[in-house]
C-alpha cells in the first residue's frame, strides 16, 4: 500500500534532492518506469485518501494554544504540501490558496526573526519529500530577503518553494519510493517532474506564473542542470534561489549511503562545490543569510565553553550570537542560560564548530 505518510517519513534515494524510502515488491503494483504519471489502482487511492485525512488530523491537533508558532506553521505548511500531492496523485486540480496564505506567513515570521531557519537546520530533523519542500521554501525566503526582494515578491518565492517539487508526485510511486542510488535510466524519468509540476500549476490560472519557477529549479547557470541545459540570464534569479535553498537543505538530511551534514559542513560544501552553478548575486545572499555558523550550529569557544548559535550578526558573520549552557542531546536548555553576543565580546572568538554529541558529552562533565 502506498501511504502518504510514507511519503511524509521517506528516507534515502540517489538524487540530493529528493528523498525516498523503501517499499516492500509486494506492497504496491509496480507501475512501468516509462509511465509519466502515477497509475496507482482505484484501491491504492481509497487508501491514499483514508491516510491523507489521518496525516491532516494528526497536524490540525498541532495547532492548539499551547503549541510553538514556528511549529504550527511548519505543520500547516506540511499538511498543505500533503494536501497539494494527494490532489495531484488523483489527477484533480490544485487548491493553492491555502498554500499562498502560509507563504505569506512564512515571510511574516522570517521578517520578525530567524527562529524557522534554526528549526529547519536542528540536527534531528528526518529526510522526506514533503520536509524538503517545506524546509526549501524557509530557506529560499531567508536568502531572497537577504538579496533585498520586495514583500511580494518574497511571498512569490515562499510559495514556489512550497510546490517547487510538486511535480515528484506525478512519477511512479515505486521510483519515488525507492532506496539507494538510482540508475541513469530511473534518473531520466525522475527528472521529468519539472515538467509535471510545470503542467499542474498551469492549470490554475492565477497561479500559472509558479510554472517557470518550478521548470528552472534544476538549471544551472553553467549549463549542466535540466531539462532545458539554459546558461546564465536565461534562469530567473527566484529559480535560482529555490534551486540554492533546495541543495542546501538536501546536502542536511541523512542519505541511505552517507549521514546528513551539520549546517557549517553544508555551507562550506556549498560555497567549494556550487560558484559554477550559481550566480554571484545568489550565493552572497545565501551568506549573508546562513553563515559558516548558522543557528543551530555547536559551537567551542577560546574560553572553552561550548554553546550553540541562536542568532547571526549581518554585519559580523563570523561573530554570532551564542547561548551558553548545559543542554541535552536534541539541544533543550537544561539550566541557566548565558547568551554571549560574540560582536560585543572582541575578547571571545569561536576555536571550532563541533557536533551535537561531543556538545552534550563537553556540557554533562
Amino acid at each position: 500500500m502506498v501511504r502518504l505518510s510514507d511519503l511524509i517519513k521517506a528516507r534515502g534515494g540517489h538524487v540530493e534532492t529528493k528523498s525516498t524510502t523503501s517499499v516492500q515488491p509486494s506492497a504496491a503494483p509496480v507501475a512501468s518506469p516509462d509511465e509519466p504519471v502515477v497509475d496507482v489502482m482505484a484501491e491504492q487511492l481509497v487508501k491514499l485518501r483514508k491516510n491523507v485525512e489521518q496525516t491532516l488530523h494528526e497536524t490540525a491537533a498541532l495547532s492548539a494554544p499551547d503549541s510553538h508558532p514556528e511549529s504550527v506553521l511548519c505543520r500547516r505548511a506540511e499538511r498543505c504540501v500533503a494536501a497539494l500531492a494527494e490532489a495531484l496523485l488523483n489527477d484533480a486540480p490544485l487548491s493553492l490558496g491555502e498554500a499562498s496564505q502560509v507563504a505569506h506567513d512564512i515571510v511574516a515570521s522570517l521578517v520578525q526573526d530567524k527562529t524557522l531557519v534554526t528549526r529547519v537546520l536542528a540536527p534531528a530533523q528526518e529526510s522526506s519529500l514533503i520536509g524538503n519542500m517545506v524546509h526549501t521554501s524557509i530557506v529560499a525566503t531567508e536568502i531572497g530577503l537577504a538579496i533585498g526582494y520586495r514583500e511580494d515578491e518574497l511571498a512569490q518565492l515562499a510559495l514556489a518553494g512550497l510546490v517547487h517539487d510538486i511535480g515528484m508526485f506525478r512519477l511512479p510511486m515505486p521510483l519515488v519510493l525507492r532506496t539507494g542510488r538510482w540508475s541513469r535510466k530511473q534518473i531520466s524519468i525522475m527528472q521529468k517532474h519539472t515538467q509535471y509540476g510545470a503542467d499542474a500549476v498551469k492549470r490554475v490560472e492565477k497561479y500559472a506564473w509558479l510554472s517557470d519557477l518550478i521548470i528552472q529549479e534544476h538549471e544551472r547557470i553553467n549549463g549542466s542542470g535540466y531539462p532545458s541545459g539554459l546558461k546564465g540570464t536565461q534562469i530567473r534569479e527566484p529559480a535560482q534561489v529555490i534551486g540554492l535553498a533546495d541543495r542546501f537543505d538536501a546536502l542536511l538530511r541523512s542519505r541511505s549511503w552517507r549521514k546528513g551534514m551539520l549546517p557549517y559542513e553544508a555551507v562550506r560544501v556549498v560555497l567549494s562545490t556550487e560558484r559554477e552553478h550559481f550566480s554571484t548575486r545568489v550565493l552572497k545572499g545565501f551568506v549573508r543569510s546562513i553563515t559558516l555558523y548558522p543557528p543551530g550550529t555547536w559551537v567551542k569557544l577560546s574560553t572553552g565553553s561550548v554553546g550553540m548559535v541562536t542568532s547571526i550578526n549581518a554585519q559580523h558573520p563570523l561573530r554570532p550570537v551564542v547561548s551558553v549552557g548545559k543542554r541535552g542531546r536534541r539541544g533543550d536548555l537544561q539550566g541557566n542560560e548565558d547568551v554571549v553576543d560574540l560582536s560585543l565580546a572582541p575578547s571571545l572568538c569561536i576555536n571550532q564548530a563541533i557536533t551535537p554529541v561531543q556538545a552534550h558529552s563537553t556540557t554533562t562533565h
